[in-house]
């Protein structure tokens, strides 16, 4: 009796071990699937223009992993909440030069301000990486439409572009979780020198 007690015991603590250890590889799998940094293709080509009259294509994007947010000055509580999320993103990202931020005016004709480069509130290192844009509005309107419209994705969202000028992530920059996980594809491709 006491046989087949002892039997079932080590049949039970080798199922209970093995299902422990199945969970840990189904997490392992789930946290690296999670944190795949996705392609989501190259960036529609682009001639913008930056906030001191110098044009800006596709080429800035190439060796720099690119931070990349439309803006309209226009609505000052969206506005103002969300350069204080770009000036923390790039205060994180400070010691990471090869990372750079592109942000796009949505309405250039209706910017209340529009800051240039050269404002002495941005300091010179985030100045090097800030890129203020703007284009005609037809540039801008077909820019959203192949980037967010034809993909179903909310127009607010930050973008993630690689060093080989490819869309990697949309990233709600309302929402703690999607910045987190947009740090750690940041620092992923990084990592990854090509």
């Amino acid at each position: 009796m006491v046989e087949k007690k002892s039997k079932w015991l080590i049949y039970g603590l080798a199922i209970v071990f093995g299902m422990a250890l199945i969970a840990l590889v189904v997490v392992e799998i789930a946290e690296q699937s999670f944190d795949a940094v996705s392609d989501f293709g190259p960036m529609p080509k682009f001639e913008l223009t930056d906030g001191n009259g110098r044009p800006v294509n596709n080429r800035v994007l190439l060796g720099k992993i690119t931070i990349l947010d439309f803006f309209y000055t226009g609505m000052l509580a969206t506005s103002k909440e969300m350069a204080t999320c770009m000036t923390e993103l790039q205060r994180a990202c400070e010691t990471s030069p090869d990372v750079c931020f592109l942000s796009i005016s949505v309405l250039p004709d209706q910017e209340i301000v529009f800051p240039k480069a050269n404002e002495e509130s941005v300091d010179r290192e985030r100045k090097k990486r800030l890129i203020l844009t703007y284009g005609s509005k037809e540039t801008v309107n077909k820019l959203l439409q192949e980037i967010f419209i034809s993909k179903n994705k909310d127009i607010s969202n930050l973008l993630l572009i690689d060093r080989k000028g490819h869309l990697r992530g949309y990233f709600d920059w309302k929402s703690d979780a999607k910045l987190k996980r947009l740090f750690r594809n940041i620092k992923k491709l990084l990592q990854d020198n090509s």
